[in-house]
């Protein structure tokens, strides 16, 4: 217990020096104004693309779970799932932004089949374009975790529950995920706190190809870059106010759970 609240007290408070050094919070009614928009679109950013992740991923877990029994085809299928996750973020940004782009096969498909225009994508709504292109590369997480704690779900009681009669939709909803619950939310919450602060798959969407919808780690950078605007400050603090908040809430839970 110790070491954990060490290990977890100990970054946060360097962090916190730094911010108190480097970033000052412009409370003022213009400094809130100019950092909200970016705030905002952080959180949509980091919700959608998290809800999505966790949609998928576990769509992928339990897929593993009641379709495939063979040891051999359960590793092909889970190194396929894998694949994403080990593919740089960069690439990831771009190989989207390239087949979202408006001379790519989907844009003219989509402009055959649903009437949508070419740079619907790609240069009429860049941040949905990064959510998809989060969703897809990011989701290997949630479904690796949820595998394993579908993993140490009894077989026997499995068994007994369609034994009685259950549906598999009953089986998975009352059984399967209520007893993994605890690291799905264990799952969301990292992965939220993760996105929150992401940086390089909006980069290359956001950055390099449209000039509007940034997110506030976007608004950050240029902080590095020497902008000294004073809503830094406020975006920095809310940022990790809000890492904070969400370690804080998920220890509560947990502790309760536990309890």
């Amino acid at each position: 217990m110790l070491i954990s609240t060490t290990l977890l007290v100990l970054p946060l408070s360097l962090v916190l020096i730094a911010l108190v050094k480097d970033y000052r919070p412009d409370l003022s009614s213009e400094g809130w104004g100019l950092a909200r928009p970016f705030l905002g679109r952080t959180l949509i950013f980091a919700l959608a693309s998290t809800v999505g992740q966790m949609i998928v991923g576990v769509a992928a877990a339990l897929t593993v779970l009641w379709t495939t029994r063979s040891a051999l085809k359960q590793t092909i299928v889970i190194a396929v799932f894998l694949l994403p996750y080990a593919i740089p973020a960069s690439v990831v940004g771009l190989s989207f932004g390239f087949a979202a782009g408006p001379q790519s096969y989907w844009a003219e498909m989509m402009e055959s089949v649903f009437s949508i225009p070419p740079g619907y994508w790609l240069y009429d709504h860049p941040l949905l374009s990064a959510v998809a292109a989060s969703i897809w590369q990011y989701f290997p997480f949630a479904f690796l975790l949820t595998l394993l704690a579908l993993r140490t779900i009894p077989a026997d009681t499995l068994r007994a529950a369609q034994l009685d009669g259950a549906t598999f939709s009953s089986i998975t909803s009352k059984i399967v995920l209520r007893s993994i619950w605890p690291v799905l939310l264990a799952i969301f919450m990292l992965r939220f706190v993760f996105m929150l602060v992401k940086f390089d798959t909006p980069f290359v969407f956001l950055e390099k190809i449209a000039t509007r919808d940034e997110v506030a780690t976007l608004e950050l950078w240029r902080s590095v870059r020497g902008s000294d605007s004073s809503h830094l400050g406020t975006i920095a603090w809310m940022l990790q106010l809000s890492a904070i908040a969400i370690a804080l809430l998920y220890a509560r839970i947990h502790r309760r759970g536990v309890a």
